[in-house]
């Protein structure tokens, strides 16, 4: 053991006096979500195969859900194509999510009140391209639809919000999504339906969106994140062993940067220093708090 930790010290302490900063790059990223991981909602909505894309530039879009677990909806994730394969940037987007009128004015669940709206720009968010797939196009504010009319899709991310909106266990909310004026661009339908057809705004209503050809119920493609940090407020239990901070989370570390090992269970219990990513730095900063008396780890969010 002495010789294993010697030799994991030493790799931290070399490549950190040289700068050397290694991060990962093999697919999944960091910025992926894929099934198995956390989740705080009643199940994550992934995109359908073949599904639609319902347009955002023409309207405003909303889908419900079930807080599973109340804490902070620290990450939002959703999935979007682009009608004709046309990808643009993308310079905003508003976020809104609201409460629940179980009924509407015309019958159906639609967002009541609006608790907690943000507006992030590029910078504060990732997109990260899937593998393609053929799909439809759908504007529901027009009625006119494109059956299979572009391939690519992307998963958006929006991680670590500051001042996250606080979800309480079994309360349904809606998220809502608007790209403003940017033309061309579509959420993903889902197939994991649930509750009530997302709708869309066409003043002075809400109104459900549906399947253009089958007429059946269409919502779409989200998951709902929180933060997955230990609640001893402090990052760097790397292995989840449910502990403060030792030498087998550096071992961890190490084999994921170098070796191929496993990703940290918890993106931010590996980002030890708090920097937005997982690298060698992280490594020696545990080394550092562990054997030499340096800085505790970074705070949780």
């Amino acid at each position: 053991m002495r010789t294993v930790l010697l030799k994991v010290i030493l790799i931290a302490i070399v490549a950190g006096a040289f700068g050397l900063v290694i991060t990962w790059t093999a697919t999944p990223a960091w910025a992926d979500w894929w099934l198995g991981d956390d989740y705080k909602m009643h199940y994550p909505q992934t995109p359908k195969p073949g599904g639609w894309d319902v347009e955002f530039s023409s309207s405003r879009l909303a889908d419900d859900w079930m807080c599973s677990e109340t804490g902070p909806v620290s990450d939002i994730r959703f999935w979007i194509s682009w009608m004709d394969d046309m990808v643009q940037p993308i310079d905003d987007i508003r976020i809104g999510i609201w409460s629940n009128d179980p009924s509407g004015p015309l019958g159906w669940s639609v967002p009541d009140i609006l608790l907690w709206e943000r507006i992030f720009t590029s910078s504060d968010i990732t997109i990260v391209e899937w593998e393609p797939d053929l799909q439809g196009w759908y504007d529901p504010s027009s009625g006119s639809f494109m059956p299979d009319n572009h391939l690519r899709r992307f998963q958006i991310n929006i991680e670590e919000i500051q001042d996250p909106y606080i979800q309480e266990e079994d309360v349904i909310y809606w998220l809502e999504i608007d790209f403003g004026p940017l033309p061309f661009v579509g959420w993903k339908e889902t197939d994991q339906h649930w509750n009530d057809d997302a709708v869309f705004w066409y003043s002075p209503f809400w109104w459900e969106v549906r399947d253009p050809i089958e007429g059946t119920s269409i919502d779409l493609a989200f998951v709902i994140t929180g933060y997955c940090c230990n609640d001893d407020g402090m990052r760097g239990d790397v292995d989840n062993s449910g502990g403060g901070p030792n030498i087998a989370d550096v071992v961890y570390l190490v084999k994921f940067i170098f070796f191929g090992g496993p990703p940290p269970p918890c993106f931010e219990e590996g980002d030890v220093d708090g920097s937005g990513s997982i690298n060698i730095a992280d490594a020696v900063h545990l080394v550092q708090f562990i054997f030499f008396g340096g800085p505790p780890p970074a705070p949780c969010p």
